[in-house]
């Protein structure tokens, strides 16, 4: 298996190394979202980040820390959104960047599955081949294919986060949707 590290944590001759025996860089996109009254703001880069450092653990790369802006967050007084423009910037600017140090494949492990997001996703990944880049840009769930586990805060994302991080979720709590 090839070498892994966090980028935030490695020293410029530690990068060197890994990057001359893996070029992937892997990144998780999350949102600052309401998700219901059992389950944390941040959940979708949560998921995102547990993801990828689980894929930098299995095949090597070097794992970059999350971003959590997204576009077409659920509207709520606790949800972040920005522009789609502000978001394609952030996008481009940020591949740019990696091509310029050195990395020719890239993951986008994104937990927020808005629409438009993922447009945007896609976007950036088809605009990044003109730089020698592939990229690979999907929600974790999107990769086994079935739609239906695609939900917004209920069976499925809960269940992500049981599983990855109980302690941050709050089941009792779901009674106030009810009574």
């Amino acid at each position: 298996m090839s070498r892994a590290g966090r980028y935030t944590e490695l020293l410029p001759a530690e990068l060197e190394a890994i990057l001359a025996e893996t070029l992937l860089a892997v990144i998780p996109w999350g949102a600052l979202e309401f998700h219901g009254p059992h389950l944390p703001l941040g959940l979708d880069g949560l998921v995102a980040e547990a993801f990828a450092a689980r894929l930098v653990e299995r095949t090597g790369g070097i794992l970059f820390p999350a971003t959590w802006w997204a576009v077409t967050t659920l509207p709520h007084q606790f949800s972040v959104q920005l522009p789609s423009e502000v978001i394609r910037t952030l996008f481009d600017a940020l591949l740019t960047q990696l091509a310029e140090i050195g990395f020719q494949r890239i993951a986008l492990i994104s937990g927020h599955y808005a629409h438009p997001h993922e447009l945007l996703l896609i976007e950036a990944a088809e605009g990044a081949l003109t730089r020698g880049l592939l990229v690979l840009a999907a929600p974790p769930l999107a990769l086994l294919g079935d739609p239906a586990l695609l939900d917004h805060a209920a069976r499925w994302e809960t269940s992500q986060l049981l599983a990855l991080r109980p302690d941050l979720v709050r089941l009792e709590r779901l009674d106030a949707l009810v009574g």
